[in-house]
């Protein structure tokens, strides 16, 4: 019995590594604004809509469309964004996060 267990954990930990090559899509949100389909209708180049966050407010990091961590845009480089990780949210703060959205 002990063999079987030696082989399911290998067996595991084989499937788990199969699983940390899936790809995720992360997403970093700067904030949001609701309009009514009026405006939106009337959007175009050059349009401005003013989002609900502060420019000093962390940005929040979605790991495929769930609620992940809170982060620093900085610039990398000249021409390129990135953000740097300041909080991973804990399963508490995100199901906090998804209430104030309901």
């Amino acid at each position: 019995m002990h063999q079987t267990n030696l082989t399911d954990n290998r067996t595991s930990q084989e499937n788990l590594s199969h699983l940390t090559r899936v790809p995720l899509e992360v997403t970093v949100e700067l904030g949001r604004s609701e309009l009514p389909l009026q405006e939106i209708l009337g959007l175009g180049a050059g349009s401005l809509i003013t989002l609900d966050s502060l420019v000093c407010e962390p940005v929040d990091l979605l790991v495929n469309g769930h609620f992940f961590a809170k982060g620093e845009v900085i610039a990398v480089e000249e021409e390129t964004y990135g953000l740097r990780i300041t909080n991973i949210i804990s399963e508490e703060g995100r199901l906090n996060r998804l209430a104030e959205m309901i």
